[in-house]
């Protein structure tokens, strides 16, 4: 018997399956591109193309998706305001199909500038992202429940990074089937969203009421200077960048750290990873729920951010390589709880009206770190590896003390 309350948990669980997606479609890269471009006999490059630019080309395609996604998060999330959140999701699921079969193409053939736009749109598409919150948040009935439901939502990402480095390598192996190559992750994944765009359209149903207003292609940046003018959703926002440029930047320069102290191969990094992945799945279906039940989003986020600055600080202390997996584990074990409640927390800030706005600048500010994370890592890392754990522990020491302030100013007073 289909009732409401069937309806709406089905309609979060494909929000979920989508979610999940935007994670694979992120992450599946990283075992394509590198051996792609890095390969003197690539097919995509001329065989006298420097080391140099090879690696610049690998580092680009990823950052460029930070680039799309910046962009697209505000002004998904604007458009999701004025239109409806339904009508965005199946929009953004629509280029998602679009950019996958052109980066399929754009592999087959051997057309590198089109690769370029295939993970750009892919970026754009995924600020779907701040949709997903909105609509998640409108249809929870309570800010336990809403803080719960976003911890699922951080648990299908979590399980989507643990999954998209097999879904790349595999499907992109002829020694796995022998008609794949480089484009069949491409192909498979526009045919997955096409089916999850079709699963969209058929079990949510969009209640809500939206006011359209004037849009332009600045929407983006209007919204981030407008969130950030707001009164305490500001010092929120700058909370929640500074975790996330902690998070990303651990991302990115943990398997540098790794490989430089203690000469692990890439197939350890990998077991490292999964764990890491494992544990934040863990963390936030199971332990997210249970920690919801029994205390607010405030009080949850202040614990676990010193847990998440205690990972940090033992990457610098850790004896061997294998230590690495108790700070490491603390990441994985914090990180999506305090990324789901956080956008709780902000969620819960503002109206209704302009959730998707606010949430779509969340989703820029991690486009923001998915950019300057990288980059960062990139030139302290030539310094010295041990600056990278230095890096994240100062950006995580910096969110805390922040919010420990606004806890104490403007919730407990």
């Amino acid at each position: 018997m289909n009732t409401p309350l069937n309806n709406n948990r089905l309609a979060i669980y494909s929000m979920m399956l989508t979610f999940f997606l935007d994670f694979i479609g992120l992450f599946m890269v990283y075992p394509i591109f590198a051996p792609l471009f890095l390969d003197s006999n690539s097919p995509m490059l001329d065989a006298h193309t420097s080391h140099f630019r090879r690696t610049l080309i690998v580092g680009t395609l990823t950052m460029i998706y930070g680039v799309g996604q910046f962009f697209g998060g505000p002004l998904l999330g604007e458009l999701s305001d004025q239109f409806g959140r339904k009508r965005i999701l199946i929009l953004g699921l629509s280029i998602l199909v679009i950019a996958n079969l052109l980066g399929a193409f754009a592999l087959a053939a051997n057309i590198l500038w089109l690769l370029f736009v295939g993970r750009f749109l892919t970026g754009v598409a995924s600020g779907n992202g701040s949709v997903i919150f909105a609509a998640v948040s409108n249809m929870s009935v309570n800010d336990t429940e809403r803080g719960i439901n976003l911890g699922y939502l951080a648990g299908a990402a979590s399980l989507g990074c643990v999954l998209a480095p097999m879904v790349g390598s595999h499907l992109s192996s002829p020694a796995f089937i022998s008609w794949f190559s480089w484009y069949t992750p491409f192909l498979f994944m526009a045919i997955i969203f096409l089916l999850n765009l079709l699963l969209i359209a058929m079990v949510y149903k969009d209640t809500g009421t939206y006011q359209r207003r004037p849009l332009s292609l600045t929407t983006g940046f209007h919204n981030i200077v407008e969130c950030f003018k707001m009164p305490q959703v500001n010092i929120m926002l700058l909370i929640y960048f500074l975790f996330v440029l902690s998070t990303e930047s651990t991302f990115t320069g943990l398997p540098i750290f790794a490989v430089e102290k203690f000469q692990v191969s890439s197939t350890w990094l990998g077991y490292l990873f999964g764990f890491g992945s494992l544990v934040a799945a863990f963390s936030s279906i199971y332990l997210n729920k249970q920690l919801s039940k029994k205390f607010n989003s405030y009080i949850i986020v202040l614990l676990a951010s010193g847990i998440l600055c205690l990972g940090y600080a033992l990457y610098l202390v850790t004896p061997s390589a294998n230590w690495l997996y108790l700070a490491y584990g603390l990441v994985g074990l914090t990180c999506a709880t305090i990324w789901s409640q956080q956008n709780a927390i902000i969620a819960n800030m503002v109206d209704a009206k302009v959730q998707g706005k606010v949430l779509g600048v969340t989703q820029s500010l991690l486009s923001l770190a998915l950019i300057i994370g990288p980059a960062s890592i990139g030139f302290i890392a030539s310094v010295h590896y041990n600056f990278i754990p230095i890096l994240c522990l100062i950006a995580g020491l910096l969110s805390w003390i922040i919010f420990i302030k606004f806890y104490l100013q403007f919730v407990r007073k």
